[in-house]
């Protein structure tokens, strides 16, 4: 498992696919969608990703340190370290401005992203909530969580510090009290 985010990726007929979930193991994702794994002595299939949080954080090139942040990198096809790269990249934006974290943002889906969403907010990086969170929301630090359209969080609710939260009616789908 990594410190932060991580994502599988593999070619088919030349076209690169990544998958990234919150359980960021690749293990389990790899699972979840169900792709062959790699065997022993036998030509890699599924390449993985990991990147910390500090690395997001810090100004470096993402694409200068691909061959750190790629596991079997020379054996990952270009257009994949590409994708994994801009991948990461996104995240980078989302963490550090909050760029991306809309109900139509590239990151939309709150329960296979929440891991970002997470770390944006503690943060302090604007996002704009939807009305239902689905995955895990988790508040650290000092950061301040202004989600006036924020409703309802699927998963569990984890605040430290304090979180402004006046619409919030539902978390794990039991009535929140204030």
């Amino acid at each position: 498992m990594c410190d932060f985010y991580s994502e599988i990726g593999r070619v088919i007929n030349g076209t690169p696919e990544t998958y990234h979930d919150a359980t960021n193991s690749h293990s389990q994702m790899v699972e979840s969608v169900k792709w062959r794994g790699n065997e022993p002595n036998r030509k890699t299939l599924i390449f993985e990703f990991e990147c910390t949080l500090e690395t997001l954080l810090s100004d470096c090139n993402l694409h200068e340190k691909a061959s750190s942040l790629i596991r079997n990198f020379g054996e990952c096809p270009e257009p994949l370290v590409t994708r994994f790269i801009n991948q990461a990249i996104r995240v980078r934006e989302a963490i550090k401005s909050g760029k991306h974290l809309s109900p139509d943002g590239f990151f939309f889906d709150t329960k296979k992203y929440c891991d970002v969403w997470s770390h944006a907010v503690s943060n302090g990086a604007q996002a704009q909530f939807p009305e239902v969170f689905h995955g895990n929301l988790t508040v650290y630090g000092s950061a301040k969580l202004d989600a006036p359209a924020l409703k309802e969080v699927g998963g569990n609710l984890a605040v430290s510090g304090s979180a402004k939260l006046d619409a919030l009616v539902k978390v794990g789908g039991e009535p929140y009290k204030k």
